[in-house]
């Protein structure tokens, strides 16, 4: 426990005091929606992509949703077996860090990492393959907090 703890804290940008680290549990505790209209490929690639990653740690299932002039709609699940979160309530700082695995359509499984880093209200994307190699990334200017979700 004491070790969990320790890699939990070492993601704290700001020094708090024992009420604001109960704070950014409860907000990292949210059904979280973050929106953004460009992402980036592996590649650096910048692409025109309406999309929409709500995380929800009821469920332990991070929801991608996006749509292109050339792909369409592309809907995919994430399925979370482990979580670091830090953020702090109005996203000023700190970092989510999700692993675990994204269901495809045909049920195989590919695992993933997906890292979520705040700064004054921005929120940075990145995903890692199972071999750590660089995936998608995207910035997030707009997020809510839903109250129910279906």
């Amino acid at each position: 426990m004491a070790a969990i703890f320790v890699i939990s804290s070492s993601f704290v940008i700001d020094h708090m005091n024992p009420a604001e680290e109960n704070l950014n549990c409860e907000f990292c505790d949210q059904i979280i929606k973050y929106s953004t209209d460009t992402v980036k490929g592996p590649n650096g690639e910048e692409l025109l992509a309406l999309t929409e990653i709500t995380i929800n740690p009821l469920t332990n299932i991070i929801t991608l949703e996006s749509f292109t002039k050339d792909q369409g709609k592309v809907l995919f699940d994430t399925q979370i077996e482990s979580t670091e979160c830090s953020l702090t309530e109005k996203l000023t700082s700190g970092k989510a860090d999700y692993i675990g695995y994204i269901i495809h359509k045909d049920g195989s499984k590919s695992q993933t990492e997906i890292v979520l880093e705040a700064k004054n209200g921005v929120v940075s994307l990145t995903t890692y393959n199972g071999e750590k190699q660089l995936g998608l990334r995207a910035t997030f200017r707009k997020w809510e907090i839903m109250k129910n979700i279906e």
